[in-house]
């Protein structure tokens, strides 16, 4: 099996056509076509590439292997994106690819272009970003070209799930309670009457005063609170016009001295 890369490197620097074999000739075409593949060169770059590396041949030069060799090299190129013109009685492959090398502008496809070059490009295998068959290719010009398109198999389409009906029962009537009025709940408040504290009166039997038997003065103890008391309660009960209420002593006292 012929070592490609070798060959790669043994044409990196051209060709000239006239100091070679026809062998050699093929063995260039062959050589180039493997390095567009391998590196996946597509578009502006492998137009660029191939009018530098075929800047040398003529009709002549693309006539000298045999048909096979320069068809396989219009498939790479029309794979790449770069647009080779079909054959006819009155143009042959290699004034197409002579056509390709002198091309002052790369030549932008059409739809007509794309049905032109089906035969190749249904093949594959794609290089270019505007031209492919499995990825970037528009599902119109897919139909144009006439490549398969990936189908799937739609699902079944199930009929729906009948759910059970359900009861719709009516709303009950609403139960009309009779209104009563609300019960005033406030406590009524009652004034409060500060209990007035009111001092034990002693009962008085009579309006005038009981008089207790009188002892001897020597058999009365004085008391610690001295004789001038009970005249000054009798005052102080006078001025403040309250009945003064005495004691035994206090009475005897005053009557003693003549008071009252």
């Amino acid at each position: 099996m012929a070592d490609w890369n070798e060959k790669v490197k043994k044409w990196r620097y051209g060709i000239e056509p006239d100091k070679v074999t026809t062998d050699e000739i093929r063995e260039y075409i062959y050589a180039k076509r493997y390095q567009y593949q391998a590196k996946k060169t597509g578009d502006l770059n492998l137009w660029d590439l191939f009018q530098d590396d075929f800047k040398n041949f003529t009709v002549e030069t693309f006539n000298r292997p045999n048909r096979a060799t320069i068809q396989d090299l219009r498939h790479c190129l029309r794979c790449g994106g770069v647009y080779v013109q079909q054959n006819n009685k009155r143009l042959t492959i290699a004034k197409s690819l002579i056509a390709v090398v002198e091309q002052d502008e790369f030549h932008e496809w059409t739809d007509d272009d794309v049905k032109e070059a089906n035969a190749d490009l249904s093949k594959g295998p794609i290089t270019s970003i505007y031209i492919t068959v499995e990825r970037n290719l528009r599902p119109e010009m897919l139909a144009k070209v006439g490549a398969p398109r990936p189908t799937t198999t739609p699902e079944p389409t199930r009929p729906p799930t009948p759910q059970p009906a359900i009861a719709v029962q009516p709303d009950p009537e609403p139960t009309l309670q009779p209104i009563t009025a609300p019960q005033d709940s406030t406590p009524v408040l009652q004034p409060v009457v500060p209990a007035v504290p009111v001092a034990p009166v002693a009962s008085v039997a009579s309006t005038a005063p009981t008089i207790a038997p009188v002892e001897p003065i020597a058999s009365i103890q004085p008391q610690p609170q001295g004789p001038q008391l009970p005249m000054l309660r009798q005052a102080l009960a006078k001025q403040l016009q309250q009945p003064l209420i005495l004691d035994q002593y206090e009475y005897s006292t005053i009557r003693r001295r003549g008071v009252g």
